[in-house]
């Protein structure tokens, strides 16, 4: 079984380190104690990364999302951007949360809304991290091109800043969704180049991961000694490292390839190996798959009380978690069995639980669809708002420009008026020959300037803002000048030359 991966390395969002308590009591008492909301939303913003998504984290994340958003508007620059930064990780953590309760709407709005400030900020980091979730996100509604896309943008950019985390999480990502789609080539390509990237950081989770995965698409190629080695490599960094989740997992994955290989025995310890494992790290839908998977195998050998042990325990834990898929799988189970003890009114009653998980899961298909439709009507809708907006914002600012070139050339056409106006007051007094000339100079300077800037933006609409084609221009017009400036100068001077 592909194991679908999903790392949100997102510093918008929270982190998975475990902290001691003491720094985060350390903190509590320093919000406590301070009162000056700068200062309290860099502690609270610490502190939401540090407790992770509980109850705890969300309420302080909803104090800081208040505070941030108050302080975005704040007239010193320096309070204002950072306030726009952590207003940008609230909305991540909105995000974070509202996706894995399923709610991937709210988690894509918010998503979205966090983008432009990111962007404006230069925070790439978060950004790349934010659009890998958006991926997830997309996935999640069944948004396959999208996620697609978003993955992509996000590995992309990861690349370009150095982000080498989200670069293993965006492959990673990219080859579950590849894998989703029957691309098995690009999904093990990718794997590949995630698995590489994280030997080279020492990432020893994504380690794990690549490995666990590759060693799944070994196992669909039929090359099941190499399966089995990537599977040894990780069970044994698992272990140094203290992973038993990925352990178990690990366990179920190599039960499984025992059975296609048809050392049945052998699997089924492994699978109860995992089955331990699961049961001490309370992974509920693994523990409900692995205990299936297990129960086939039983029925296959005819071995049915062990079938029905295995069987009925994971379809009470599905009824209790309430997932459709995972009723389905078991319920499935369970009615083989009772067909094969040959108790039809049970197995009716399971047939039924079937067809009830199926209509479910395609209830689910067709509400993930018409989301999908919503949210791309509420995100076309954002969109025709904030280009409305900056076509309203483009149109001040250019009548604003219009506005004060008017006033400029008005004030232009003035200043060459009176210029003129004291050239023609002047005739009636006669001055030196040297200051005729610098008064005349300077009368037919400012017409000529006041012409170039005149038709400057009409030049360069023709131009498209060519230098070399608006020099060309602009030494024609000078060129249509010159005979006026010879006549002017000549009339002029001799109106003011002292004889």
């Amino acid at each position: 079984m592909f194991r679908k991966i999903t790392l949100s390395t997102c510093l918008l969002l929270f982190l998975s380190t475990v902290f001691s308590q003491s720094p985060i009591d350390s903190l509590q008492r320093e919000l406590a104690n301070t009162g000056e909301d700068t200062n309290r939303v860099k502690i609270l913003l610490e502190l939401v990364n540090m407790l992770g998504p509980g109850p705890e984290g969300m309420q302080l994340n909803d104090q800081l999302g208040k505070l941030a958003k108050n302080l975005k508007e704040n007239p010193d620059e320096d309070i204002a951007d950072m306030a726009k930064v952590s207003y940008a990780h609230y909305l991540g953590n909105v995000g974070y949360v509202a996706s894995m309760q399923g709610d991937y709407k709210t988690a894509l709005m918010s998503y979205f809304e966090s983008l432009p400030i990111l962007i404006d900020q230069s925070e790439m980091e978060g950004l790349t991290s934010v659009m890998n979730n958006i991926g997830q996100a997309y996935e999640g509604l069944g948004d396959i091109p999208e996620a697609l896309k978003y993955y992509k943008s996000s590995l992309l950019i990861s690349e370009k800043v150095g982000n080498r985390f989200t670069m293993v999480s965006c492959m990673i990502n990219l080859s579950a969704v590849y894998n989703l789609t029957g691309d098995l080539v690009s999904a093990e390509e990718y794997m590949r180049k995630a698995y590489d990237l994280s030997v080279e950081i020492k990432d020893t989770g994504g380690i794990v991961l690549t490995l666990t995965n590759l060693g799944a698409f070994l196992t669909y190629a039929g090359r099941y000694a190499e399966a089995r080695t990537h599977y040894n490599q990780a069970i044994q960094i698992t272990e140094k490292i203290g992973d038993l989740p990925s352990k178990a997992h690990l366990l179920s994955q190599i039960g499984s390839l025992l059975f296609l290989q048809d050392s049945v025995d052998e699997g089924l310890e492994y699978m109860q190996q995992s089955v331990a494992l699961l049961r001490q790290t309370q992974n509920i839908r693994g523990l409900v798959y692995t205990l299936s998977h297990a129960g086939e195998v039983y029925l296959k050998k005819k071995e049915l009380t062990l079938a029905f042990q295995y069987g009925n325990e994971a379809l009470a834990l599905a009824a209790k978690v309430g997932s459709s898929d995972l009723r389905l799988r078991t319920a499935s189970l369970m009615k083989k069995i009772y067909e094969t003890e040959r108790n039809f009114e049970k197995a009716y009653a399971m047939y039924q639980v079937e067809v009830e998980m199926h209509d479910s899961l395609q209830g689910e298909t067709n509400r993930k669809a018409i989301i999908r439709q919503q949210l791309q009507y509420e995100l076309e809708r954002e969109q025709m708002k904030r280009t409305e907006m900056a076509e309203k914002v483009a149109k001040e600012k250019s009548d604003k420009i219009t506005r004060r070139d008017n006033l400029q050339y008005a004030l232009s056409i003035l200043a060459i008026v009176v210029v003129f106006g004291i050239v023609v007051a002047l005739g009636f007094f006669k001055v030196p020959k040297s200051m005729a000339g610098w008064i005349v100079f300077v009368a037919l300077l400012i017409f000529f300037e006041f012409m170039f800037v005149l038709l400057d933006p009409t030049i360069d609409r023709w131009t498209n803002g060519a230098p070399g084609l608006k020099l060309i221009f602009n030494g024609l017009l000078a060129g249509m000048i010159f005979p006026f400036h010879a006549i002017l100068e000549k009339k002029l001077k001799n109106r003011l030359v002292r004889k």
